[in-house]
């Protein structure tokens, strides 16, 4: 599993606790690529970024578009007579009580913060160390140039909540669990 699915995933996880059952993985765009395509393309995302959730109980559908494929997605989800699905960010905030921040999902998103952070930090010093330095390779300098405006473009986006667990969370994160308390 790449980075990125890696990351997803134990996001899901957060989120879900480890009920994959309720989480129907869905395939769009069968109208713009020929069924060949489309199902080498399914395969490869069912082998690759889904075998995970799959094989904890998630499920697969295609989305063609029509309202008939929409419900055939929900309608496990519809007629399952079982008790009501809570997500464990649901019981985290709900029956323990914590924050946003103090909750897994929390726990991830600030960890993935201070990672971005550090590769920031990690970027200047090689920058500044190349502008210092003798012999400065130009086309070096540009590649960490532009990813480290990059980074600093994911850092703008993180939340300021994120970056600041433990104490009260900030108002998003209020009105985020007044949702989840519901």
């Amino acid at each position: 599993m790449s980075g990125s699915s890696l990351k997803n995933f134990h996001m899901f996880e957060a989120l879900t606790g480890n009920q994959f059952k309720n989480i129907v993985l869905t395939t769009t765009m069968w109208d713009e690529v020929d069924q060949a395509t489309g199902q080498r393309r399914e395969e490869e995302l069912k082998r690759t970024y889904w075998s995970a959730m799959i094989a904890r109980g998630s499920c697969t559908q295609r989305f063609d578009g029509t309202t008939s494929s929409a419900l055939n997605i929900i309608q496990p989800l519809i007629d399952d007579p079982g008790k009501p699905y809570v997500l464990f960010l649901q019981k985290e905030v709900n029956e323990l009580g914590k924050v946003l921040p103090q909750t897994n999902a929390g726990a991830i998103l600030e960890l993935q913060y201070h990672n971005l952070a550090q590769q920031h930090q990690e970027l200047r010093d090689k920058i500044q160390k190349e502008l210092n330095g003798p012999g400065r390779d130009d086309q070096q300098l540009q590649k960490w140039l532009d990813e480290y405006r990059a980074l600093s473009i994911a850092l703008q986006s993180v939340p300021t909540d994120v970056k600041m667990s433990g104490s009260r969370p900030p108002t998003r994160w209020r009105r985020i669990e007044q949702i989840f308390r519901r």
